[in-house]
């Protein structure tokens, strides 16, 4: 089972709290048809653009190197979307996806914060007949500000949509550390407050970092699914 599948079981046995949860998705979800996780579908990319192999530097480093590389070689976001955009021809929604999409229609998160930046979970969503703006509000850091986020989470009864880590319809990608927490850094104060009730965590790698910086210390509780 793929780490976002794990989510229906978890919720189906807390339906006391339909509604409640706030959904966190990292970039460790793994991408149908070549069962890559997001992070290391952008270091592939980036390797493939640079040339950049970083046999010399510890493994832990070297996918933050080549990424840091492909930022400096590129800085253009909207050339980088069409880099990945073409690298996904052939991706299609995982299962995960799709048992989330189910799990949004009926209405188990009124708020999801993804860091994916394609456009698979919108896919999913489109399958269970939900639009952007018809059925959801889709919203993206660095492209809204913060008071337009924070009034769709406070006063609308639609679902939200927070993609935190790019966007290829917005061309907007964020590749280095540096580089999310500034797209991050305006919503800041509206991560912190959505995630005062109960957080479910899943796919965490060390592309979130930044993101998870702005997560409370206290507060809601959260519980973390790989």
């Amino acid at each position: 089972m793929s780490m976002l599948a794990t989510i229906a079981d978890h919720i189906m046995s807390r339906r006391h709290r339909l509604g409640r949860h706030v959904l966190f998705i990292g970039s460790g979800v793994r991408i149908p048809p070549a069962d890559r996780e997001v992070y290391l579908l952008l270091e592939d990319l980036a390797r493939q653009h640079t040339g950049m192999l970083s046999q010399n530097l510890p493994v832990e480093r070297r996918g933050p190197a080549v990424l840091a590389e492909f930022a400096r070689q590129v800085p253009d976001q909207a050339q980088r979307c069409r880099l990945l955009r073409k690298s996904l021809s052939e991706a299609h929604p995982a299962e995960g996806h799709s048992q989330l999409a189910r799990l949004v229609q009926d209405g188990y998160f009124p708020t999801i914060f993804t860091m994916e930046p394609h456009d698979l979970l919108e896919q999913a969503l489109s399958d269970r007949h939900l639009e952007p703006e018809t059925d959801y509000h889709l919203l993206v850091a660095g492209v809204d500000d913060a008071e337009t986020i924070s009034v769709a989470l406070e006063d609308s009864s639609r679902v939200v949509v927070v993609k935190c880590g790019g966007d290829l319809a917005s061309k907007r990608l964020p590749l280095t550390p540096e580089e999310i927490r500034q797209e991050l850094e305006s919503i800041g104060e509206v991560i912190g407050e959505a995630f005062g009730v109960m957080c479910i965590c899943t796919a965490y790698c060390s592309r979130d970092e930044p993101f998870i910086d702005f997560v409370p210390d206290e507060g809601g509780q959260v519980c973390l699914l790989y």
